[in-house]
This record gives structure tokens, C-alpha cells and sequence, in this order.
């Protein structure tokens, strides 16, 4: 997972990681209150080790998503975290529904808000997206162009 090699800097992670060590793997908090508390390298570390919890379905995704979409968890975020949350929640929107994920959408662009690097990668995929739409426009216009260009006995035996 690219997410974990960021924040575990290559460390095993998951089962691999909770059989490797002699202590296993900790629970992260579900009370809102524990982790609003927390300093944003904190409330990142969390939200990895939820995540985590998550994927092996021993956390609720209900319990995260209120925790995250509170406005209160990105306050005092900055460079480097809030490229870090951003990333990571990103990285792990498959983990849940289509309408759960969609209510991570807000915590998203409040990241990208508080980080020029995340406003940046939003910038180069937003311009990647308009080139991949133009080329495909592009190459429909063609096939359309050789479709009309023939013959009409090229373009009747094409509509049999």
C-alpha cells in the first residue's frame, strides 16, 4: 500500500507487521473527543492505524468518518501533514461505500486547501484529465471525419 510506505517509511504493516512484533498491534481510539485532542502528527498516526483496523474490518467505518469529517480534525493541520491526510484518505476511499466516500469529499478539499503540494497534485491531475478528454474528443472527431468522408457507395456498404 503506497499509503503505509509513506508513513511507516517500509516497515510492515497490517497482520505481517502485528506477527513481526512481540506486541500487537493496538486498537487506534474511536472516541471523537481522544482524537480531536490530538496534535495533527497524532491525528495522522491515527488515521493510518484506523485505516488499518479498517481494511481488516475491526474498526467502524461510521466511527472514522464522524471522527474525520468533524471540522475540528484539520484544525491547526499544515505542510507536511495535511498532504500526508490527504493522501491517505485518498489511498483508502475503496474501503468504503460509494456514498461514504463521497462524504469524504469535504475533508478532501479542506486538505487540499491547506496544502500548496495537494493543490498542486489537484492542478497536474485536473490538467492530465482536460488532455486525456481532448485526445479522446479528438480521436472521436476523426472516426467521425472518416466515417463522413467516404464514398456514398463506402458509406452504404458501412451502414449494412
Amino acid at each position: 500500500k503506497w499509503h503505509d510506505s509513506c508513513l511507516n517509511h517500509g516497515e510492515a504493516s497490517g497482520p505481517a507487521m502485528a506477527a513481526s512484533s512481540r506486541t500487537p498491534m493496538v486498537a487506534p481510539t474511536a472516541k471523537k473527543g481522544d482524537v480531536l485532542q490530538m496534535s495533527p502528527e497524532a491525528r495522522l498516526k491515527w488515521l493510518a492505524k484506523a485505516f488499518k483496523r479498517l481494511a481488516v474490518k475491526e474498526f467502524d467505518p461510521n466511527v472514522l468518518l464522524d471522527i474525520v469529517m468533524d471540522p475540528a480534525f484539520l484544525e491547526k493541520v499544515e505542510d507536511p501533514v495535511a498532504p500526508k491526510i490527504y493522501r491517505l484518505i485518498r489511498g483508502n476511499q475503496l474501503k468504503f461505500t460509494e456514498a461514504q466516500s463521497n462524504m469524504l469529499e469535504p475533508v478532501c478539499e479542506r486538505c487540499a486547501r491547506l496544502s500548496p503540494e495537494v493543490l498542486l497534485m489537484r492542478q497536474f491531475v485536473m490538467e492530465l484529465q482536460a488532455m486525456k478528454d481532448n485526445a479522446r474528443r479528438e480521436r472521436q472527431r476523426e472516426e467521425a471525419d472518416q466515417r463522413n468522408s467516404g464514398s456514398p457507395q463506402d458509406n452504404a456498404r458501412r451502414e449494412r
